[in-house]
C-alpha cells in the first residue's frame, strides 16, 4: 500500500505577502517514495546478488627495466631488502613464460591473461583451465616519456622473451622504445621518402612526393627537403585552368544505380541529394543509351545471344523495380524477390569457401595472374561481411603475412588538451570506419588491394583501383595496377593522413596508414564502374539501399558468371531477397 500526499509548498499559504517557500530535497523525496516490487522484495530478502561483473577484469603490471614497484608506503626497509623474489613482477613472469612455453609466445601481453592465469601468492603463469578473463594495462601518460611507449608495445609485440625484444623490429634491436614504435609505424615520421628514395626510381619518387604533399603533414620538412633535393627541380609550366561556365558538360550515370550516401540519412534524404532535385536539372538535357554493349561485343551462337538477352533483360527489370514482388512475416514493403535457381549456391557448412572456389578457381596456383584477378570479386553488403571473406582468402595464399600498424593520433584543435591526452592510442586504434584503413593492415606479397583514395589520377592512382601488391617496405608499397588505362604500371604508395569527422567517430581523428584495402571481396558500393566476368554475391544479410542488387547483377558480363550465397532469416526462402527501388528517382528520367 501506498500513501500519497499533495500538498502546498509554502510555509502559510492564507498570507499573501511574506511568503517563504520550503526547502525541498528532491533526492530524498525520490528515496522515500521508491517503490520495491514484491519480486524485488523477495530477491533482496534471499540476498540474491544484484549485479554482476563479467568478464574478470585483471590489472596488468607493467614498468620500465629496473623500475619495478617493490614497496609499498607502510613496508619496512628491512623486510623490503630481504623479501625473495623482490625483482619478480607480473611482466617479468611473462618473459619467463614465453622461454619455457611455445604456446605462450602467440599472444601479447595484453592478451596473455585471456589464456593465462596469474597466480599472485606463488608469482607465476599458468595455462587457464577455465573461465574467461580481460587484462588492462594502467593508462601512461603521452608525456610519460619511455613508460608511454613501453605501453604501446605491450599491445603490439608477441612472445617476448626479454625487454630487448620489445625493442627489437626485423632484426634491428633500437636503443628505445620510442624508436621502436616509430619503426613499426605506431608514431608518424617521414621514412616513406627515405625508404623509397634507395629503391625507387626518380619518377616514382617524384609523384610519390607530390601525393605526399596533398594528403600527409611532413614532420621534418628541412631534412626531407635536402633529401629530395634533386627531385624537386622545375617543370615546364602548363597553360592556366579556363573556367567551363557556357561550356557543354556530359554528366553520367545510371538512375538505377546506387544513389548519393547520406550519413545515417533515411529515403527521403537519399532522394533530396540526388540530382534530379538540384536547380540545375531542369537545364539538363537526358539521353538514353539503349544499346546493349555486352551482347553487341558477344560472337557466339543464336542460343547464347538469347541467354545474354535475357539475362539483361531481367537486370533491367530488377534496377527498375518490374520483376514481381513478394512480403513476408514482418515485412512492411513488399520488396522481395525470387532469384533463378541456377544462379544460387547451396546452404551448407562450407557454403562460402564454395562461393570463394567458385569466384575464384585455382587461386593458389594463379594467384599472380593480373587478367585472372581483375576479372573477378565477391561483393558484399557490409564492410564486416567483406573483412571476413578478404581475411580467409589471404590464409589461402602462400607466403608470410605482414602487419602494418598505424599511426593514430586527435585533430588538433577540434579537441581540447585534456582529450589529446586522455584518450590512449589503444583506443583510437580500435576505431574502424568505413573509407578509412584499419590500424592494422595485414597483407602479403601478391595479394589484390584496391585504393581507398584519389592519389595521382594521371597515374591511374584512383579511389577503387585495383593493384596487385610486389613488394613491402616498411613504409611504403610497391604494387602494380590491374585495372584502367593504366594496366600494368608500377606504382608507389606511401602511407598518408586519413581524418575522420566527427560523425563518424566521437571525436574527429588523424590516421596514417596506407590508403589501400584488401580486394579479394569487396562492397556493392565499392564496385560500381567495375567490369567483372565472374561476380560472387555474399547476402548474409539483405541488401539495405536502392540499387545494390542491381549494381550487383549488372557487374558481369554473362550469367555464367553469376554465383548469389543468400543466408535468409528462418521464414524467408532460400531463392528470395530484398530488392530496394525508389520509383520517384526513376520518374525524373522521363519527365
Amino acid at each position: 500500500m501506498a500513501t500519497i500526499v499533495i500538498e502546498n509548498n509554502v510555509d502559510n499559504p492564507q498570507i499573501d505577502e511574506g511568503r517563504r517557500y520550503r526547502h525541498v530535497d528532491e533526492i530524498k523525496q525520490y528515496l522515500d517514495c521508491r517503490y520495491v516490487s514484491a519480486i524485488e522484495a523477495c530477491w533482496r530478502i534471499y540476498e540474491f546478488d544484484l549485479q554482476e561483473h563479467y568478464p574478470t577484469v585483471e590489472r596488468l603490471e607493467y614498468h620500465l627495466p629496473n623500475q619495478q614497484f617493490i614497496f609499498n608506503e607502510d613496508d619496512h626497509l628491512h623486510n623490503v631488502v630481504h623479501r625473495e623474489g623482490i625483482k619478480e613482477t607480473m611482466l617479468t613472469k611473462w618473459f619467463e613464460a614465453n622461454q619455457k612455453y611455445v604456446e605462450a609466445r602467440s599472444l601479447t601481453y595484453a592478451e596473455f591473461q585471456t589464456a593465462w592465469v596469474w597466480k599472485r601468492d606463488r608469482k607465476e603463469w599458468v595455462k587457464r583451465k577455465q573461465g574467461k578473463c580481460i587484462g588492462r594495462m594502467p593508462y601512461a601518460h603521452a608525456n610519460s616519456g619511455e613508460r608511454y611507449y613501453l605501453r604501446m608495445l605491450l599491445y603490439k609485440v608477441r612472445g617476448a622473451q626479454c625487454f630487448e625484444d620489445l625493442r627489437t623490429y626485423n632484426g634491428i634491436l633500437y636503443p628505445t622504445f620510442k624508436q621502436a614504435c616509430r619503426a613499426l609505424g605506431l608514431l608518424e615520421d617521414d621514412n616513406e621518402w627515405h625508404e623509397a628514395s634507395n629503391w625507387a626510381s626518380s619518377i616514382k619518387l617524384r609523384n610519390m612526393f607530390s601525393t605526399m604533399l596533398m594528403f600527409s603533414e611532413i614532420t621534418d620538412p628541412v631534412n626531407l627537403c635536402a633529401t629530395l633535393k634533386d627531385l624537386l627541380k622545375e617543370t615546364p609550366n602548363f597553360s592556366a585552368t579556363k573556367p567551363f561556365g557556357g561550356k557543354l558538360i556530359v554528366l553520367g550515370g545510371d538512375f538505377k544505380q546506387i544513389l548519393p550516401v547520406v550519413t545515417k540519412g533515411r529515403r527521403e534524404s537519399i532522394v533530396a541529394a540526388s540530382i534530379h532535385k538540384s536547380k540545375l536539372w531542369s537545364q539538363c538535357k537526358v539521353m538514353h543509351l539503349k544499346i546493349n554493349m555486352q551482347l553487341s561485343a558477344q560472337d557466339g551462337s543464336t542460343q547464347s545471344l538469347n541467354d545474354l538477352r535475357s539475362f539483361a533483360e531481367w537486370i533491367n527489370n530488377v534496377g527498375e523495380g518490374k520483376t514481381r514482388h513478394m512480403r513476408f512475416d514482418d515485412g512492411i514493403e513488399s520488396d522481395w524477390i525470387e532469384i533463378p535457381e541456377k544462379f544460387l549456391i547451396e546452404i551448407s557448412d562450407n557454403s562460402l569457401m564454395q562461393l570463394i572456389n567458385t569466384t575464384y578457381p585455382e587461386l593458389s596456383d594463379r594467384y599472380k595472374d593480373p587478367t585472372y584477378l581483375k576479372e573477378r570479386a565477391i561483393l558484399a553488403p557490409k564492410n564486416s561481411d567483406v573483412d571476413e571473406i578478404n581475411s580467409m582468402m589471404l590464409s589461402m595464399l602462400p607466403g608470410e603475412v605482414r602487419q602494418f600498424y598505424s599511426a593514430d593520433t586527435l585533430c588538433p584543435g577540434e579537441t581540447s588538451d585534456c582529450e589529446q591526452t586522455m584518450n590512449p592510442p589503444e583506443l583510437l586504434h580500435s576505431i574502424k570506419v568505413s573509407g578509412i584503413p584499419n590500424h592494422c593492415l595485414e597483407l602479403k606479397e601478391g595479394a589484390p588491394i584496391m585504393l581507398l583514395r584519389n592519389l595521382n589520377q594521371s597515374l591511374g592512382m584512383c579511389n577503387g583501383t585495383r593493384l596487385i601488391i610486389l613488394k613491402m617496405g616498411e613504409k611504403v608499397l610497391e604494387a602494380r595496377i590491374v585495372t584502367g588505362s593504366h594496366m600494368g604500371e608500377e606504382v608507389l604508395i606511401p602511407r598518408i593522413v586519413l581524418t575522420t569527422t566527427a560523425s563518424q567517430t566521437f571525436v574527429p581523428m588523424k590516421r596514417r596508414q596506407f590508403p589501400v584495402k584488401l580486394a579479394f571481396a569487396m562492397t556493392i558500393n565499392k564496385s560500381q564502374g567495375q567490369t567483372l566476368d565472374r561476380v560472387g554475391l555474399y547476402l548474409p544479410n539483405p541488401i539495405f539501399t536502392h540499387g545494390q542488387l542491381y549494381v550487383t547483377l549488372s557487374r558481369v558480363t554473362n550469367p555464367l558468371g553469376l554465383k548469389i550465397l543468400i543466408c535468409n532469416r528462418p521464414g524467408v526462402p532460400r531463392n528470395c531477397t530484398r530488392n530496394i527501388v525508389y520509383p520517384e528517382v526513376l520518374a525524373a528520367i522521363h519527365e
